[in-house]
């Protein structure tokens, strides 16, 4: 039950309010048909986040990653952006209940979605390695890089990852330079301390 909470009230404040407003400029003539199709695309992602996110398998990180990439996949082929998908074995995280994987899935699809929409970058490497306490997931392009100090860049979208990094227990950092791309690299607790909740 709480769950099933969990995902409609995450689906009202996110779909619901996404398309809602879409719907709302659409009529109004403030949204072009491309701009509301970007949108709608963008909820229909979010939408399968969310199912991925219920599977069984969501403590399997590998499987997460996998479905991620399934799903992201015609936005790179749509960016004419080459993948490297650079993964290892990972262990299982029996900490990732549903919600927490939705976090982690959507803090790497806004990480990968802004490369593949401001980087203006022609290769993307999502990477994935371990020790033994800790899991590193880096998505790195070789785009346009920006200012780190510059509060544009610094807006919604990286405070959200913020965010999410938190309620994982994780350490997200963030590097980038002009001309030379962006590293965002999550290191996620292969063991999850339940009390810092």
């Amino acid at each position: 039950m709480r769950e099933r909470q969990r995902v409609m009230q995450d689906m009202h404040d996110g779909l619901g309010s996404a398309l809602t407003s879409s719907l709302v400029m659409l009529e109004r003539g403030e949204l072009t048909v491309p701009q509301a199709a970007t949108v709608i695309r963008e909820c229909i992602d979010d939408l399968r986040l969310v199912v991925d996110s219920l599977e069984p398998t969501s403590n399997d990180l590998s499987t997460l990653l996998g479905m991620l990439r399934y799903r992201m996949q015609h936005r790179f082929e749509a960016a004419g952006v080459r993948l490297r998908w650079q993964m290892v074995d990972l262990p299982i995280l029996p900490w990732l209940e549903p919600s927490l994987a939705l976090d982690l899935l959507r803090l790497m699809q806004e990480a990968i979605a802004n490369a593949l929409k401001h980087s203006a970058a022609t290769e993307l490497t999502l990477k994935a390695q371990h020790t033994d306490d800790t899991i590193e997931l880096v998505v790195q392009d070789d785009g346009c890089g920006f200012d780190l100090a510059n509060e544009k860049f610094a807006g919604r979208g990286i405070r959200t990852m913020q965010t999410r990094a938190q309620r994982l227990n994780a350490r997200l950092s963030i590097e980038s330079a002009k001309d030379i791309g962006s590293k965002i690299s999550v290191r996620l607790p292969i063991v999850f301390a339940h009390e810092s909740r």
